[in-house]
């Protein structure tokens, strides 16, 4: 009964693949309790998901710090908080945060944001504050953005 209630588990998780998302182990562990499957039940699940390459936080967050660099140009901060409410090992996250930002020009990023936000012309201080917080609020360290304001001004 064990095994076959286990294996219905395991094909409820893989319908949810179908979606075309991809799941922390710790949001599969939570979507298996909420339909009622005992620690030992989802367990297994996951570690045969993880066994097949399901499931990989490393290769989770590698794709998801990508995207949120990238595509929502989101900071490094706010991008190891998200991570971390999805469950993922702080250990993982650096790894995973070191080798995309090594591979993604965030500085360029960071200047994208300021010539959206203020432009090429000339700024007061309290339209650079005004970014800076923009920026902040967004997950980039005070250190990054003003290396890359520093920059855009010597361009």
């Amino acid at each position: 009964m064990k095994a076959r209630k286990s294996n219905d588990y395991f094909r409820y998780v893989l319908n949810l693949f179908k979606r075309n998302r991809v799941y922390t182990r710790k949001e599969i562990e939570e979507k298996l309790k909420r339909r009622g499957a005992s620690v030992e039940e989802y367990e297994d699940v996951v570690k045969r998901l993880e066994e097949k390459g399901f499931v990989d936080d490393r290769r989770y967050s590698e794709m998801y710090i990508y995207d949120a660099l990238t595509l929502k140009k989101w900071g490094r901060w706010k991008i190891r908080q998200r991570l971390r409410e999805k469950g993922v090992d702080e250990n993982v996250i650096e790894e995973a945060m070191a080798k995309v930002t090594g591979e993604v020009d965030v500085e360029g990023i960071i200047i994208d944001l300021v010539n959206k936000r203020i432009g090429d012309g000339k700024t007061s201080k309290q339209e650079i504050r005004s970014v800076k917080k923009f920026l902040v609020n967004r997950g980039f360290d005070i250190e990054e953005i003003d290396d890359a304001i520093g920059k855009m001004r010597e361009m």
